[in-house]
């Protein structure tokens, strides 16, 4: 058994290495789930699986549609967005099933997703909605595209991007849910070489912290409260 075990791992990653393999393959439901694939059926039952169930996981790189309904334990494959939630399913063991949709498709700057859904490299949460029937009433947040902006401002809850820093932090926002937002600054638009940030603020590469301000700053917010100044170095 435990080299029949083996065996069918070996045959398995074989299958999802060969180049322009078919896009989809039924697995045991205790398997792995590779990296860029995503499940669209489960709750098969198997003889070859010791009685187990399956699932059919679908090769995300091969979806033609910007649009895929997967079920709802599928790992969300790098790049796609949850843009529904709760949908019943027959293909996912009467489940719910989720609807994700690839952002490389989005052309408009700015996208309603569910809050559930990861943020995608480049996007930035700008707006926390109200509950949502599409996000099984769950709430839906707007993502903005960074792509040729200086200066944004944010929700608290949103990633920072890679080289962008935080210069305002704390201003209460009714956009973000009453919560609070950041105004954020792409490093590469600063002409300085020296920046006065929030402390909070990420440190991107090449520049380092060249002073503190103990002062309590009310332009970084009250739970942070004080600035420092960073300088790029060559």
């Amino acid at each position: 058994m435990k080299y029949k075990n083996i065996s069918a791992i070996i045959i398995l990653w074989v299958l999802l290495t060969l180049p322009g393999y078919a896009e989809e393959l039924e697995i045991c439901d205790d398997s792995p789930i590779p990296e860029g694939w995503a499940v669209t059926v489960s709750g098969g039952d198997s003889y070859a699986c010791g009685h187990g169930r399956t699932i059919v996981i679908q090769n995300i790189q091969q979806v033609k549609a910007e649009k895929l309904e997967v079920c709802y334990d599928s790992p969300i494959p790098e790049g796609w967005v949850i843009t529904e939630l709760g949908r019943n399913s027959n293909a996912c063991d009467n489940k719910r099933a989720i609807l994700i949709q690839n952002i490389q498709e989005v052309t408009a700057k700015e996208f309603e997703i569910c809050s559930e859904s990861p943020i995608p490299e480049g996007w930035v949460i700008t707006v926390l909605g109200e509950n949502s029937y599409a996000c099984g009433d769950g709430r839906a947040i707007i993502i903005k595209n960074i792509q040729q902006a200086k200066e944004l401002e944010i929700c608290s809850e949103s990633p920072i991007p890679e080289g962008w820093v935080i210069t305002v932090s704390g201003r209460n926002s009714y956009a973000c849910g009453n919560g609070s937002t950041r105004v954020i600054k792409n490093i590469q638009e600063v002409v300085m070489a020296t920046l006065s940030v929030c402390s909070n603020s990420p440190i991107p590469q090449r520049w380092v912290i060249v002073a503190r301000d103990d002062l309590i700053d009310d332009s970084c917010g009250s739970l942070y409260g004080t600035r420092m100044k960073i300088k790029k170095i060559n």
